[in-house]
């Protein structure tokens, strides 16, 4: 489609779930426009800058289903949601198939003791964020946008989504700011997948920490919510809250070599999560 057409979907957000929902909805022949806030090129987020180790509950994703469902059971000590774990167990496996199909590259690699896939060319394990270019979820990235592109989809940077458009309690579009300027886009589905709320102090706030200034976030700084937010008070738009830590060295809150390297994540997992 071009960028005057009219979308069948709109993606908030171009990182990994963005992007293959908009290459999965392509493939079904949908007019597909991606609204990405980010206005570089190699626009920052959480994919771009990941190490890019694929694995479900510590696991090969393309290990058997009913295994991967014992796992996330015992990973999650009961806590997982079934419906939700039994997509993960049983999908896995073909998303990997689906992504090498779209011309993302793997390499297997040895973590915690078993081999997985993790995405080619490897990153690179030292301190900052300045080596993701030309690696991991960087080329991942790239490839998933030129597949979209290939495939007639849109995706649009420096394009902020600020509110869903409601018709008769259905969502029918979103309303953007690009360049300073209010843009409509009226389409029968959106979806939302615009990396969280890591980087929104009142929202870490609110849902992980009253401290929010002490915990250190390691992430690309980009996740502000914006999603979220426009979902909040649509009980037609369903939305959920979650987070993930990763253990650090001590010493990385007062000096950038120990950051984001090294992680204490392996040693962690030989606790006991009850």
């Amino acid at each position: 489609m071009t960028d005057s057409a009219v979308p069948d979907v709109v993606v908030i957000g171009a990182g990994l779930a963005g992007l293959v929902a908009a290459n999965r909805a392509a493939e079904f022949g949908l007019r597909v426009a991606v609204l990405e806030q980010g206005t570089e090129e190699l626009y920052l987020c959480n994919t771009r800058i990941t190490a890019g180790v694929f694995h479900v509950a510590r696991e090969s994703l393309l290990d058997p289903p009913e295994q991967l469902r014992r796992r996330i059971e015992a990973a999650t000590c009961g806590y997982s949601e079934p419906s939700l774990a039994g997509a993960l167990a049983e999908d896995s496996a073909r998303t990997l198939e689906w992504l090498k199909r779209q011309g993302v590259r793997f390499v297997k690699a040895p973590v915690s003791g078993r081999m997985r896939s993790m995405l080619a060319p490897p990153s690179v394990r030292r301190p900052g964020l300045n080596n993701w270019k030309g690696r991991a979820g960087d080329v991942m990235l790239r490839t998933l946008a030129t597949a979209l592109q290939e495939q007639g989809g849109v995706l649009l940077r420096g394009a902020r989504a600020t509110e869903l458009l409601m018709r008769d309690g259905v969502c029918a579009g979103v309303l953007a700011v690009m360049g300073g300027v209010s843009r409509r886009f009226e389409c029968p589905a959106v979806v939302i997948a615009d990396g969280g709320f890591q980087a929104n102090s009142e929202m870490v706030r609110q849902h992980i920490s009253p401290a929010p200034e002490r915990v250190m976030r390691r992430n690309a700084g980009t996740g502000s919510a914006t999603g979220q937010r426009c979902a909040e008070g649509r009980s037609e738009a369903a939305c959920w809250i979650a987070s993930m830590a990763i253990s650090f060295y001590r010493g990385a809150m007062d000096d950038d070599r120990f950051w984001p390297y090294p992680t204490l994540d392996f040693l962690c997992f030989g606790g006991d999560c009850r």
